[in-house]
């Protein structure tokens, strides 16, 4: 064994065993409680393969993001699956594993760390504001019971990952590696549900969208063609499940994340005077009449397509849960009634057929939640890796970093937008973005 296998006098062979280890145990752990709740085995076989791959985090680190993704996104979000994902807390271990395997990764490479950027300082902030929150919520009543769906540990999990990938999604590879593992995902979520399921379905709509920048950037820097064929393929299935889908926030966020394209694309003002015109004609003429209808029944209210009822009801609602966010915030400005605690608020002002409800806005869901400074943090945070992406397109990057950083920006102003009109402040997805953004900042400089 050679010196330099050896850190502070311990072999760097023993961190590496003991992660292994670990990982076998947290897969054997998901196997037995997956089958023990009924789970169909060929769900339980994936998910220890998601939790195994992780095993070789301290050789790949990215294998960590990508294994939490393919984890979390493949699975239907209102399926009995989902229950069975979040009840056998394999989320937890692949967070927590994946952040151990960088670990020792980091130990076996030297590599920087980046624990000053101010994105990871920005997120730190922020994850102990949410739990101070949290600690404030346990402590009030009624007794805290966050929906599994919308648990703070999420945000644990955000945060274990964006630190990650705040130092693993700096090189080319990593970037097409995660891109199509979260493109997959996706694909393979929507695949499962069929156009039925995923009709009209938010979560999946939106993912689409923040999936097709990465789509596109496969297709541009994956290493050979069959792979960029691959991105193409995905991309396609991508524009199909958000026109099945037929959601207005996803629809809200595409055209967003096409502005936001079209900005920083060579010949900016030709494009957005053109391009992008033709680009959203088409996209008009060839998605189905009736998500077009979906927008005309907000300012139309003789509108009588076939969800003319749902969507002028949908309108309203959100207006209503909006206004019973705005009055929790001017109740409680500072911690906010609770992290978790928005849809028991919420069913004790609007009644008890609202006590799942969520906001339908991140920003409005956080600032009932957590409070003012919560949301002030929120804000800072997404602002700063757009303007920090920004500038660094601005330095007149030109190799393959420069479609990365477009990429990431697309996908966060896409994740923003679609939050505009649904409670996704708690999708790991983004802060893995937001690390991402940071990778780029950070070790672009070297």
């Amino acid at each position: 064994m050679s010196p330099r296998d050896y850190v502070g006098g311990a072999p760097r062979i023993w961190p590496v065993r003991l992660h292994v280890l670990a990982c076998i145990t947290a897969a054997a752990w998901v196997a037995v409680s997956a089958l023990q709740q009924g789970i169909v085995a060929g769900w339980v076989a994936f998910w220890v393969l998601g939790i195994a791959a992780v095993a070789f985090a301290p050789w790949k680190p990215q294998l960590g993001p990508i294994a939490f993704v393919a984890l979390t996104y493949s699975v239907p979000r209102y399926s009995e699956t989902f229950k069975g994902l979040l009840g056998t807390h394999i989320l937890d271990w692949a967070a927590w594993l994946a952040f151990a395997g960088w670990l020792v990764w980091t130990l076996r490479s030297r590599t920087r760390l980046v624990l000053t950027s101010p994105l990871v300082l920005l997120m730190i902030a922020f994850a102990i504001w949410v739990g101070i929150s949290a600690a404030a919520a346990a402590w009030a009543g009624p007794p805290w019971a966050p929906l599994p769906e919308h648990h703070p540990v999420q945000f644990v999990h955000a945060a274990l990952l964006l630190m990650v990938a705040a130092h693993v999604l700096s090189s080319r590879e990593a970037g097409w590696q995660f891109a199509l593992a979260v493109c997959a995902a996706v694909t393979a979520n929507a695949l499962l549900q069929g156009v039925s399921g995923i009709y009209l379905e938010g979560d999946i709509a939106a993912l689409s969208v923040i999936a097709l920048s990465l789509a596109v950037l496969g297709a541009r820097i994956a290493p050979n063609l069959p792979l960029r064929g691959l991105f193409v393929a995905l991309g396609a299935a991508l524009l199909v499940i958000f026109g099945s889908a037929q959601n207005r926030a996803a629809g809200v966020a595409l055209v967003c994340a096409l502005l936001a394209a079209s900005w920083n694309m060579r010949h900016r003002w030709r494009w957005l005077a053109v391009g992008l015109p033709v680009v959203l004609v088409t996209v008009i003429v060839l998605l189905p009449a009736g998500y077009l209808h979906r927008f005309q029944a907000i300012w139309d209210p003789q509108a009588n397509h076939p969800t003319a009822g749902l969507d002028r009801a949908t309108v309203n609602e959100r207006l209503e849960l909006w206004r019973a966010g705005h009055r929790m915030v001017c109740d409680q400005p500072w911690l906010g009634v609770g992290i978790g605690r928005y849809p028991q608020v919420v069913g004790v002002n609007m009644g008890p057929m609202h006590d799942k409800y969520v906001a339908h806005n991140s920003l409005v869901h956080l600032a009932a939640e957590t409070g003012i400074p919560g949301a002030a943090l929120f804000v800072l945070l997404f602002a700063v890796a757009i303007v920090s992406l920004q500038r660094m397109l601005s330095a007149k990057v030109e190799d393959w970093r420069r479609a990365d950083i477009i990429a990431v920006q697309v996908a966060l102003v896409a994740y923003l937008a679609a939050g505009w009109f649904i409670s996704r402040h708690d999708l790991v997805l983004a802060y893995i973005l937001v690390g991402w953004a940071a990778a780029l900042r950070e070790f672009g400089r070297r």
